[in-house]
């Protein structure tokens, strides 16, 4: 029987982890996803930080007894202070000069500046291939205003197209499996070698992404985090001194059941990092903020988290960006994530791997479709959408510059941009909290798309 998500003042801790109820998204996967994580999946940029491929519903599936979402009650956000430690910190990582009487200077010892030297001018090359196309093509295809809050499912450490796609939101919220590892800045107990060590397994996760344009899932789980400053924080860091940020503040951080972050002691068992910065071109000096949460977000493990549902739903209308997404909310296992999606989003960017197509269709959304699309890639073989290749072909805005999600040649991938129709307001999505439950869309070996209800 479907649901609305608990109040968040009545809200019940996760089932999965009662030693933890305050610890975001710790359930384990079914066991049939994650043995699809076993298989090396390609996936552009920085590709899903989560579980590996199929089963998802039809528009029927999500039923229309949702209303408009009640404002939440206003909480006042907590953020971590201000520490020229962690502006250092981020500074080391990205091979970039520290402050004046930096206390990390130590570290920049002959190895690291040799990490620092390749990575500055790989970047460059990277900017310039890659960012500054796609830059150019945003500011034609995707102008403002949008939503303060990104919402990003399957994002793992990929804050650089969230800041990219949209640069000027305030609030960024990540999810994905990779570990958190350390924050910028956090070295105790760390030498000069061990930290240059960190940084080489850095350079070898960043090489998918900015060398090669991909991000092959199955082996990022092991790299991202196998050092103790090669994590998502570390890259998060990385990636936002590199897009013109400055980090201002960092912690390790749980959520309590209404939402709000609170501060943690570093330990394996920390599953989310709160991370505080501006940017560079901002006379405002706004201060912006992006969340990674660590761990499940099929249904159970979404339904009832309820600090990230009570977080979530204080955001408002959101941005959801999403982007070699592993074929996931194609499958009821992960229709709730895919509720929310929809109920709570005021415009979505992605690509077929997103929310399937005809979900979009049939609720009314305003699409603009560009690029090509030819398939989803092998693995993912039965997850073709031939209503979204008409689509394209009678009515795309021509080809992408650049390459987004699967497909990581130029001029070969496609992108739906989905505005939410004026006559329908943002919602309280509809759990099932059942990931048996729900319906899903998949292709036959003839090419042939079918939707299928599964109770």
């Amino acid at each position: 029987m479907p649901r609305r998500p608990t109040p968040t003042h009545l809200a019940r801790p996760a089932r999965r982890a009662p030693s933890l109820p305050a610890s975001p998204l710790q359930a384990p996967l079914p066991a049939a996803l994650v043995a699809v994580l076993l298989v090396p999946l390609l996936s552009i940029g920085l590709a899903p930080a989560a579980l590996a491929g199929p089963p998802a519903e039809p528009a029927k599936a999500r039923p229309a007894k949702a209303k408009p979402a009640k404002p939440a009650p206003a909480i006042a956000e907590t953020r971590p202070a201000p520490d020229p430690t962690v502006t250092d910190g981020a500074l080391l990582i990205a091979g970039k000069p520290l402050s004046d009487g930096s206390k990390l200077r130590r570290y920049r010892n002959a190895d690291y500046r040799q990490y620092a030297r390749k990575m500055n001018w790989t970047w460059d090359w990277f900017d310039k291939r890659t960012l500054a196309p796609l830059r150019a093509w945003l500011t034609e295809q995707l102008p403002g205003p949008h939503p303060k809050t990104v919402f990003y499912p399957f994002s793992g450490p990929d804050i650089l197209n969230a800041v990219t796609f949209f640069p000027d939101a305030e609030t960024y919220l990540l999810f994905g499996l990779e570990k958190v590892g350390r924050i910028p800045g956090d070295l105790g107990g760390t030498s000069p070698a061990e930290f240059a060590t960190s940084m080489a397994a850095l350079r070898e996760s960043l090489d998918h992404i900015i060398g090669l344009n991909f991000f092959r899932t199955a082996s990022m789980r092991v790299e991202v985090g196998a050092e103790p400053h090669n994590g998502v924080a570390a890259l998060i860091a990385f990636f936002l001194t590199h897009t013109g940020h400055t980090v201002v503040g960092a912690r390790y951080i749980t959520l309590d059941a209404q939402g709000r972050p609170q501060t943690a002691r570093r330990s394996k068992w920390v599953k989310a990092v709160q991370m505080t910065f501006r940017r560079d071109d901002d006379p405002s000096g706004t201060l912006r903020t992006v969340y990674y949460f660590r761990g499940d977000i099929s249904d159970h493990a979404w339904a009832d988290n309820s600090g990230v549902q009570a977080l979530v739903e204080r955001q408002g209308p959101m941005a959801t960006f999403l982007k070699a997404a592993s074929y996931l909310m194609y499958e009821p296992a992960f229709d709730d994530i895919r509720a929310t999606v929809l109920a709570r989003s005021a415009i979505i960017v992605e690509e077929s791997s997103g929310v399937p197509y005809h979900h979009l269709v049939a609720e009314g959304w305003d699409l603009a479709l560009y690029g090509v699309y030819e398939g989803p890639i092998e693995v993912f073989e039965g997850k073709c959408q031939p209503d979204l290749a008409a689509a394209i072909e009678a009515h795309g805005k021509g080809r992408l510059p650049f390459s987004f999600g699967y497909s990581h040649l130029p001029g070969r991938s496609h992108m739906i941009i989905a505005r939410r129709p004026a006559n329908r307001p943002i919602e309280a999505p509809v759990f099932d909290d059942n990931p048996r439950v729900g319906t899903r869309t998949h292709c036959d070996e003839a090419g042939k798309q079918t939707v299928e209800r599964k109770d």
